[in-house]
């Protein structure tokens, strides 16, 4: 039966989706004006628009998990990232800052809440700008990490290291680390390095350690004066390197081997040693093992 008020063959426009409604609208003025040949397609219409919508709704859906999903690691990776001491920057190729995790203020030259935006070689003093500079040109074009070390001079100086990731042709990822315990550690170590050789070559005697190969690994300048070199010269070197007598050579090598394969102390109590100058001398040794 026909629906009231509607010419038959007429198409119906509520159930209809509302874009095409509004479009058949302008078009015709009112459904009772559309052509009934046309109905058939706009049926098809119809649910094409209907099914754009639902496979829309489920994009969207997809991309709103999508964008959860990608929030949470970010803020996952940015809270492990604050947990480390180092500074993690990213850094575009003219080397402004673009992103900064982690870290303390006692890093940079500005304060570590607004360093975006400003350059790379900011995180450093005057001297140490160009080097930074030239170690991301150096990083962009080689392709490859590049490592600068800095020092901060304020109150007291620290020291840093930067080492420049290349990302991309146009980003670089650096991670700045505090290096001034590890600095001064190593400064210390050669203070007692300096310490040790100042002792040892004030003695008169000889004082030296050679390894399993009969090279020297530690020699005093008495040593060194001896056989006419410097101390430089002499480590890594052997005694036949400069003495010519090949009977005391193998002499000091068997005792050595003794020495080092048995594990004990051998006290030799009258050797000779020809010097630099030829002349012979009588030595009291006494040879201990190294325990590594």
């Amino acid at each position: 039966h026909p629906t009231p008020g509607v010419r038959p063959g007429a198409m119906t426009m509520p159930g209809m989706h509302s874009l095409l409604r509004l479009q058949l609208r302008r078009a015709f003025g009112g459904e009772d004006e559309i052509p009934e040949s046309l109905h058939e397609l706009l049926n098809i219409i119809d649910c094409t628009y209907l099914e754009f919508d639902t496979h829309r709704t489920m994009l969207e859906r997809s991309v709103d998990l999508s964008s959860q999903g990608l929030l949470r690691a970010y803020s996952e990776i940015s809270a492990i990232l604050r947990a480390f001491p180092d500074i993690f920057l990213r850094v575009d190729s003219s080397g402004i800052i673009m992103d900064c995790q982690g870290g303390s203020d006692a890093e940079f030259f500005f304060p570590l809440d607004r360093p975006i935006g400003r350059r790379l070689s900011e995180i450093s003093d005057d001297d140490s700008r160009s080097l930074m500079e030239d170690a991301l040109k150096k990083t962009l074009q080689a392709g490859e990490p590049t490592v600068v070390e800095y020092a901060l001079v304020r109150n007291e100086t620290t020291y840093h290291e930067a080492r420049l990731i290349p990302v991309d042709a146009r980003e670089v990822i650096v991670v700045v680390r505090n290096v001034t315990r590890e600095k001064r550690s190593g400064d210390d170590l050669d203070i007692q390095r300096a310490f040790l050789r100042q002792v040892i070559d004030a003695n008169p005697h000889f004082v030296f350690a050679k390894d399993r190969h009969g090279c020297f690994t530690l020699v005093n300048r008495a040593v060194a004066d001896a056989y006419g070199t410097t101390v430089e010269k002499l480590l890594g070197k052997s005694d036949s390197d400069f003495n010519p007598d090949g009977e005391e050579v193998e002499h000091f090598r068997r005792d050595d081997l003794e020495v080092i394969d048995g594990g004990v102390e051998k006290n030799i109590p009258l050797e000779k040693i020809t010097d630099a100058a030829g002349n012979t001398r009588w030595l009291w040794t006494i040879k201990r093992p190294i325990q590594s």
